[in-house]
């Protein structure tokens, strides 16, 4: 799996994590899912965004503003196929940048 670093550069405020984590899957949805931009290096530093399924969310410090976010990336790969990545962010929210990482 990549262990690269993503910069990102504009995420969810923290009502929209919050929210995201606290949603429930029903009757088999699709649980709530928050967007993180980031810039891939692959792609000449461009910004490509990233939907995240929003596991666990821990403080990093006692500001209230930084985190250690767990969740998963889900990959489509066509109408009915799909895959999913697990990743660790670390994120601000009162700047609304961190880094992402995908994990195995």
């Amino acid at each position: 799996m990549n262990s690269t670093n993503y910069r990102i550069s504009k995420g969810p405020s923290k009502f929209d994590l919050s929210i995201a984590l606290l949603s429930d899957v029903k009757d088999g949805m699709n649980p709530y899912s928050v967007e993180f931009a980031v810039d891939d290096p692959t792609l000449g530093g461009r910004a490509v965004t990233f939907k995240v399924v929003i596991l666990s969310i821990e403080a990093e410090d006692g500001s209230r503003e930084s985190w250690n976010i767990t969740g998963y990336k889900v990959w489509e790969t066509g109408t009915t196929k799909r895959s999913e990545s697990k990743v660790k962010i670390y994120f601000r929210t009162d700047r609304r940048t961190g880094c992402l990482q995908f994990v195995d």
